[in-house]
């Protein structure tokens, strides 16, 4: 891990929390790595663009909060950054997705993972293929904030069968909060972030 550790330039903590912040740190010196650490608690607060590949985690409460700056323009501004989410009450099969749900290890290697190994370059839609067509249409309804009714609506199909796909959705995602999906689908690519600002 030592001569990898010199590969790791910035990493920006983004979390309101000051204990989140330390926490993450804690973990940084667990994985025996030593970047240059910028801790913040809004992505508004990054003032600069990094040189070279930076590493940001993010409290997905901070991504929700803001009005101007989110996942997909976070990547737009800060093109060579690898990008990890702390979803605090939603599990997800995603690596780069960490929950409290999490046990120490899946947190350590998911962070292993984050540091050290190349990113997936694959076709968004290949992560949500899981889902069949449908609940990737009603995914999308519900990140952008419909109710069940709404959907229904917009769908054209009961309000039972709404049901039954977000129960669907929920289990195969294990992701049991509106705020988790939205940030599964905006990481995915299947809304767009001025989409969940209904």
């Amino acid at each position: 891990m030592e001569s990898k550790s010199q590969n790791i330039g910035k990493v920006f903590i983004i979390a309101e929390q000051f204990l989140l912040r330390l926490g993450i740190k804690t973990i940084i010196n667990v994985l025996g790595i030593k970047p240059e650490v910028h801790e913040v608690s809004a992505l508004s607060e990054i003032k600069e663009i990094p040189v070279g590949t930076a590493f940001i985690i993010i409290d997905s409460e901070c991504i929700l909060n803001e009005k101007d700056i989110n996942l997909n323009n976070l990547k737009e501004h800060f093109p060579n950054c690898r990008v990890l989410v702390l979803e605090k009450y939603a599990t997800n099969p995603s690596h780069d997705i960490i929950s409290v749900a999490d046990s120490q290890q899946e947190i350590l290697d998911k962070f292993q993972r984050f540091f050290f190994e190349e990113p997936d370059n694959d076709d968004p839609q290949n992560e949500s293929s899981v889902l069949s067509d449908r609940e990737i249409d009603v995914l999308k309804e519900v990140s952008k904030g419909y109710s069940n009714k709404e959907i229904a609506d917009r769908l054209f199909i009961s309000i039972n069968t709404v049901i039954t796909h977000r129960k669907n959705i929920t289990e195969k995602l294990e992701i049991k909060t509106i705020a988790g999906l939205t940030v599964y689908a905006l990481m995915n690519k299947l809304i767009r972030p001025e989409d969940s600002q209904k």
